[in-house]
């Protein structure tokens, strides 16, 4: 089995989208139907101790991430995206429009803002820059809307990336968000783009990824997960899975099982 259910975080009201940094702390979008994030710190025991008095309001569904040193969580509002710098409050906007976007910390900041056709924009330092390829075989990733968000990128090695998003289909005219495996090598003149579905322990209809964690030399996964679309009153979960990156990426290497994609993309980010 290449995930394994390891808990269920527990968030006040009906919170959801938990994203943790390296240090244990925690933020979530305090209500699925208004925007605002609320803080606390994850324990050892994947329970989160929140901070009551803490808001971050007119922001929702964060992301996060570590770059040069330094502690980010993000706002995921339709064209009002930007991060926050988790020590010291300092906001910075950015010059994007849309949302759930991937983000790459590097030697640059950088964001996956489409994966089909596969866009990257530099987030900063300077101004934003884009570059835009469109996949040598469409019909392995069938529209560019059906394919996005989920997790900041991990860095494996300079310039080589994997995280997760997740996959918006109607089978039956049901709503369902399957997450999947992405890959992004940046190292030679090509840039590569691997994807693969994955299917998660008991995952309710809609499963996003949000963020990995590393913890005691392993690798967890957190979602958020709900059985209806995202305006209704529902049920919602936070599920967390370990999984091994070499085996995820043992798989990618299967042809009967990838999704992948060269992009032709001789410029560098």
């Amino acid at each position: 089995m290449l995930f394994r259910y390891v808990s269920e975080i527990q968030l006040p009201g009906n919170g959801i989208f938990l994203l943790v940094l390296p240090d244990g702390r925690g933020y979530y979008r305090k209500g699925h139907m208004s925007a605002g994030l609320g803080r606390g710190l994850l324990n050892q025991g994947w329970e989160l101790i929140t901070e009551p008095d803490w808001e971050k309001a007119g922001w929702e569904d964060p992301r996060a991430f570590v770059w040069k040193g330094r502690s980010y969580f993000t706002n995921n509002l339709l064209d009002r995206c930007g991060i926050c710098d988790a020590d010291s409050g300092h906001e910075i906007p950015l010059p994007l429009k849309g949302k759930n976007f991937s983000y790459l910390p590097g030697s640059q900041l950088s964001c996956i803002s489409w994966f089909n056709p596969l866009e990257i924009r530099t987030v900063a330092p300077g101004p934003s820059r884009r570059i835009t390829r469109r996949p040598w075989s469409l019909f392995r990733m069938p529209s560019q809307a059906s394919w996005r968000g989920g997790t900041p990128g991990v860095m494996i090695e300079e310039d080589l990336y994997a995280g997760f998003g997740h996959q918006t289909l109607h089978p039956s005219g049901q709503l369902r968000h399957y997450p999947f495996l992405w890959r992004l090598d940046l190292r030679g003149p090509l840039a590569r783009l691997e994807t693969r579905v994955v299917e998660l322990p008991g995952m309710w209809p809609l499963c996003d990824p949000t963020c990995v964690l590393e913890r005691g030399g392993n690798n967890y996964l957190i979602t958020a997960q709900s059985p209806l679309s995202w305006f209704s009153e529902q049920p919602l979960r936070t599920a967390v899975y370990e999984f091994s990156w070499q085996e995820l990426f043992e798989q990618l290497g299967r042809p009967d099982l990838a999704l992948s994609a060269v992009i032709d993309a001789p410029e560098r980010i």
